[in-house]
């Protein structure tokens, strides 16, 4: 999958229109075959399903786009690395973190999958994440679904799916981190975490 080939969505609310040209500078720079901001404002009571119903705008309009494969971004995603020039990606995953967290109550920990990748498990996170095809969206959207009516956090319902999909995370990455309170846990390289590949 070559990343000419990829289409980038970012959710930007105005309230943080402030942030629109610093992600289409950097977003610009990786070359992708569109940039697309995604405008998402109605406010929930509870901020994590305004957070949710945005993803979920999100995806619906990628679909509505056939826009696949596309990459999901959330407007505090800053690139740390330069991403290489294609993902040979396996037709079974589901998803592919290009940007991961190391935050330490959800277990998250990685197996080997190829010479590229690792799976990756009940990782909590998503500023960066590609979707290949309609059934990598199918997964998010129904866990970001069952999340929202249970107000419940999407990136735990999402998590928990990654024990029965396959998500994976580049060897080589991370090349997105978070520019904001979580980037301590955002700003780490899989090959300086070889602590929690497991067997």
């Amino acid at each position: 999958m070559k990343i000419t080939d990829i289409n980038a969505y970012f959710i930007n609310p105005d309230d943080y229109a402030r942030r629109t040209p610093v992600m289409m500078e950097m977003l610009g720079k990786c070359d992708f075959k569109s940039i697309n901001r995604i405008v998402y404002n109605e406010k929930f009571n509870d901020k994590k399903n305004t957070i949710t119903k945005a993803h979920l705008c999100l995806l619906n309009k990628a679909m509505e786009d056939d826009a696949f494969p596309f990459i999901i971004f959330e407007d505090d995603a800053t690139l740390m690395k330069p991403l290489p020039k294609s993902f040979d990606i396996p037709e079974e995953a589901e998803l592919v973190y290009l940007g991961g967290s190391r935050y330490g109550p959800s277990g998250m920990y990685i197996k080997e999958y190829n010479d590229e990748f690792y799976r990756v498990y009940n990782m909590l996170t998503a500023h960066a994440i590609v979707v290949p095809t309609i059934q990598g969206a199918t997964t998010i959207i129904n866990a970001y679904t069952i999340a929202f009516n249970d107000s419940n956090y999407s990136d735990i319902l999402l998590a928990q799916a990654s024990h029965t999909h396959i998500f994976l995370v580049p060897k080589d990455g991370n090349y997105f981190c978070q520019n904001d309170y979580t980037r301590e846990v955002t700003e780490f390289l899989w090959g300086n975490s070889k602590n929690l590949l497991r067997q």
